[in-house]
């Protein structure tokens, strides 16, 4: 009966060693080299490599929160809208490209440009008086599969407090 229970076991461990090799300078156990990617070689679909940028954007950014403030995603991510004075946090994301440039207008002040690295969101704190909020991210070239994406979320509700004050 032990010896039926073994042969499980002992299957398991033969496939974990399987991916396993062994040099001949130690007896050290090291991961095999996998076999180069379809990626690597170009045999990736271009449907492929955008969902593959999709799904790198909402890591970063999230997915929408149900809360009715602006949310976009694109190629070049924009978005225009009417916001409650308060304390706002602005994030915006791109992956594929080296850089963009996030544009935010408050109402109708003088747009404000900031360019930042891909593949981190950029977090900027808005406190807003009330009124138009607009946003949009720019990639600083074209390649295929950029996408970027900006969302607005309320601030804590501790900044209004202390806002007020």
């Amino acid at each position: 009966m032990i010896g039926l229970a073994l042969v499980p076991v002992l299957c398991l461990l033969a496939a974990g060693l399987n991916g396993c090799e062994y040099s001949s300078d130690s007896d050290e156990p090291r991961v095999a080299d996998s076999p180069p990617s379809s990626s690597s070689s170009g045999g990736q679909s271009a449907q492929e490599s955008q969902q593959g940028s999709i799904d790198a954007l909402t890591e970063i950014l999230g997915f929408p929160d149900g809360s009715g403030l602006p949310y976009a995603s694109a190629s070049a991510a924009s978005w225009s809208a009417e916001i409650p004075a308060g304390t706002y946090i602005l994030t915006a994301a791109c992956v594929a490209a080296p850089a963009a440039d996030l544009v935010v207008r408050l109402g109708n002040a003088e747009p404000e440009r900031t360019t930042f690295g891909c593949g981190t969101g950029k977090v900027v704190y808005l406190d807003h008086q009330g009124g138009r909020i607009s946003a949009e991210i720019v990639p600083l070239t074209d390649a295929p599969h950029v996408f970027t994406g900006v969302r607005l979320d309320p601030g804590p509700a501790a900044w209004d407090q202390e806002t007020s004050r």
